[in-house]
């Protein structure tokens, strides 16, 4: 910064130093008090040589160190009143978190392919595309068939948690449907939770076959933890295609009938406030995803911070410059001009 150009600023942060120029009026008064006490008595035989002395020019330039001095106490006022220029960072931050466990059915039947290429690609897609909405908050994974474990605790590390969604599959645990030990593994998952919010997302394609939770014992558990549940109920009722491993490698396709206890999903949804879905389709999966993400957003706050930097130098140069030029005002150009 230049501190002889005189910058635009957007605040005082001491404008109380102001009161120094309530000062100024006494002072000048203080000053042509002095000057006139000073003024020497002459006797002369005339008038001639005071009009010299008394001329316009002459009060002009007697005045002009005093007004200088005025000038400068301005500039020393407005250094004291340190001026700011004024730089804003805006920031977005969560006021209100949501804490999300997603529970997917990982059982041999998701294999069926009415979903393309079948359920669980499509579960998996349509998780990993919410995932990556949530950036804001933390986002875990549990699976379950005929067992369950925490693939992922709560997360931010949603990269992480993605990579983990993508690597799932049916190899890892024992078959069945135990969508009551699932949702008490994710209920576990987010009983301490300290966030406003707390949701699972239920995903299965079966009825509760396995485990030694009931579903409704497990919603019960999700209800007295204020966990709002969405349940899914993933692929067609009645007959699916079912890929069969043949002895050569490769695939062979029989009709299988499926059917999904959608009365189970709607008990538990609304016993806990949340809600029911349909997905017979990957394109309905996804909106369905779409729609909770609607549903469960987080209370965003916008915080504005104020940065500022001080510019006060150049008041002080150009009121140290007005004392210069007053000093050589007074004593040097008037005592050799008049």
């Amino acid at each position: 910064m230049n501190p002889f150009v005189i910058p635009s600023f957007d605040r005082f942060a001491n404008p109380e130093a102001f009161g120094i120029l309530l000062i100024l009026p006494l002072i000048w008064l203080i000053q042509v008090w002095i000057y006139r006490k000073r003024q020497p008595v002459m006797i002369v035989s005339g008038v001639k040589s005071l009009k010299t002395l008394d001329s316009l020019i002459g009060k002009t330039f007697r005045l002009i160190p005093g007004l200088i001095q005025v000038i400068g106490a301005v500039f020393v006022s407005i250094a004291l009143a340190r001026p700011q220029i004024q730089e804003k960072s805006q920031e977005k931050l969560p006021q209100e978190g949501v804490d999300i466990m997603i529970a997917m059915d990982v059982s041999r039947s998701m294999e069926a392919e009415d979903l393309k290429p079948n359920r669980l690609e499509a579960a998996k897609k349509a998780a990993q595309v919410f995932v990556a909405a949530r950036s804001r908050d933390r986002v875990g994974l549990v699976i379950y068939s005929g067992e369950c474990i925490t693939a992922c605790p709560p997360t931010t590390q949603h990269a992480l948690l993605q990579n983990v969604i993508q690597q799932v599959d049916y190899q890892n645990l024992e078959d069945g449907t135990a969508i009551g030990l699932g949702l008490a593994n994710a209920v576990n998952r987010l009983k301490d939770s300290k966030a406003k919010s707390k949701v699972i997302i239920l995903l299965t394609d079966g009825e509760n076959n396995a485990g030694f939770i009931a579903p409704q014992t497990a919603a019960e558990m999700a209800r007295q933890k204020k966990i709002k549940v969405y349940t899914i109920g993933v692929g067609k009722n009645g007959l699916a295609p079912f890929p069969m491993h043949t002895f050569d490698g490769s695939k062979a396709y029989q009709q299988v009938p499926f059917s999904i206890n959608e009365d189970l999903l709607r008990q538990i949804a609304s016993q806990t406030g949340g809600m029911f879905y349909r997905a017979d389709s990957r394109e309905s999966l996804q909106q369905i995803y779409s729609e909770i993400d609607r549903l469960e957003k987080s209370t965003v706050e916008e915080r504005v911070q104020y940065r500022y930097t001080e510019v006060f130098t150049p008041f002080l140069v150009w009121a140290l410059m007005c004392l210069t030029i007053s000093f050589l005002f007074r004593f040097v150009i008037l005592r050799s001009v008049l």
